[in-house]
């Protein structure tokens, strides 16, 4: 990848980000859920989604709703952990970067998961379930809660 390819990645993030907010709110809004807790506390949001997805057909399962999951795992990385958009070299990929959000773990460790790759899993593996979509991206970053 080159240098001006990977500055212009980086340039594009804010409008990343912007257009993952707008999903976001439009999803929120569109489901019943009070737009502005959604984007304080994305929890606030899981009952909808859940009830919203367990209602769709499988052949209901498209790219909208895939953008929709994705800009949801995101918002709750983002909140709950701390969480940045980034992009990253992924080498061997079609496109060879990839929008992420990045945190910090409990042990210090900068890592990364990509909304799509979380949200395209959960749609391969029905039925789709909300929390342990949230719980997978959780775990790619190290960030997963021990089960007491």
């Amino acid at each position: 990848m080159t240098d001006d390819r990977m500055a212009q990645a980086r340039a594009g993030v804010r409008a990343w980000w912007s257009r993952s907010e707008r999903l976001l709110a439009d999803l929120a809004e569109a489901l019943g859920a009070p737009v502005d807790e959604v984007r304080r506390e994305p929890s606030v949001l899981l009952p909808y989604l859940q009830a919203y997805v367990s209602r769709l057909p499988l052949e209901a399962l498209d790219d909208g709703l895939l953008a929709q999951l994705a800009a949801y795992v995101a918002r709750w990385m983002i909140v709950s952990f701390g969480g940045d958009w980034r992009v990253v070299e992924v080498p061997g990929t079609r496109r060879e970067l990839r929008y992420v959000v990045e945190v910090t773990n409990p042990l210090g460790e900068r890592r990364w998961v990509d909304p799509f790759a979380v949200a395209v899993h959960e749609l391969r593996h029905p039925p789709v379930e909300v929390a342990r979509m949230l719980a997978n991206a959780e775990a790619v970053t190290g960030m997963a809660r021990p089960a007491h």
